[in-house]
């Protein structure tokens, strides 16, 4: 069974199909599935700052854009307050991933839409997989 999130696509699976990512193996997890995705990756998360999307991971990006991967990023948890404010973190990070998508845009053959939407959800769909 399936449903649609926006642009992704995300199947509801079984508790018994589910593979539980430590806290170490996310980036490598993230890195492996961006370079072996052939059409779609949809990341979603609460947060997003430069301790992640790095250098390493925007260059990975990159290759993946190149290949035709369309990339949707979803981020945005939201407290009690609802407060929108942006952490510095945050905001180099979104930088670094606002120079990969309008690059995209010109010279790449996929594209990177990043979305900031009031989520807690963390989820990875690969290929609609």
């Amino acid at each position: 069974m399936f449903f649609k999130v926006g642009h992704c696509t995300k199947k509801i699976l079984k508790k018994s199909e589910f593979h539980p990512i430590a806290n170490d193996e996310h980036k490598e997890y993230l890195y492996s599935a961006l370079r072996e995705a052939t059409k779609t990756v949809c990341i979603t998360s609460g947060w997003i700052n430069d301790r992640v999307v790095t250098p390493k991971l925007a260059e990975i990006i990159g290759l993946s854009l190149d290949r035709g991967v369309h990339i949707f990023i979803i981020f945005g948890y939201q407290n009690k307050s609802n407060s929108s404010k942006l952490s510095l973190d945050a905001r180099n990070a979104l930088e670094r991933l606002g120079r990969l998508a309008r690059l995209a845009t010109h010279r790449r053959k996929g594209s990177l839409i990043v979305s900031k939407l009031g989520t807690h959800e963390k989820l990875l769909v690969v290929d609609q997989e």
